[in-house]
C-alpha cells in the first residue's frame, strides 16, 4: 500500500467510526466525498494530523467552524447537542466515541437532543 492509499484508508476509518456522518451536525453528506476531515484543533493553532484530532465534518460545518475553538463554535450552533460534544471530547482523549460516564451527560441532555432532532425533522417535512 502506498502513502496515498494508506491516508485514504485512515480517513475512511475515521468516517466509519462516525457512521459517515458529520461529527458536529450529525448530517449525512450528499456523497461520501463531501464529508471532509476536520482538524478539531486547527493546524494553525497547533493541531496535528492525529486520529484523535480529526473528525468527519460536512463542508458546511467545516467551513463555518474555520479555525475557531471547536467547543465555543459548536455551542453557538442551532444543532448543538451536549451528548455529541461529549463524544467529540472522548474522541479527542481516547480515539473512541464511547463516553464512559453517561450519567454526567444527564437524562435532560438526552431528552433535549431527541427533541431537537424531532423538531428539525418536522421543520424539514
Amino acid at each position: 500500500m502506498d502513502r496515498k492509499e494508506a491516508r485514504r484508508v485512515w480517513r475512511d476509518g475515521i468516517k466509519a467510526a462516525w457512521n459517515h456522518r458529520c461529527a458536529y451536525c450529525n448530517g449525512v453528506p450528499i456523497d461520501d466525498n463531501s464529508l471532509t476531515a476536520d482538524h478539531v484543533v486547527p493546524k494553525a493553532k497547533g493541531g496535528q494530523d492525529l486520529t484523535t484530532n480529526i473528525v468527519p465534518a460536512c463542508s458546511c460545518c467545516n467551513s463555518s467552524k474555520g479555525s475557531d475553538d471547536w467547543l465555543a463554535w459548536y455551542r453557538k450552533q442551532e444543532f448543538f447537542c451536549p451528548i455529541r460534544a461529549k463524544e467529540i471530547q472522548a474522541w479527542m482523549e481516547q480515539g473512541t466515541r464511547d463516553v464512559d460516564e453517561w450519567w454526567e451527560t444527564g437524562l435532560g441532555d438526552l431528552e433535549w437532543c431527541i427533541s431537537q432532532m424531532a423538531e428539525r425533522e418536522r421543520a424539514a417535512a
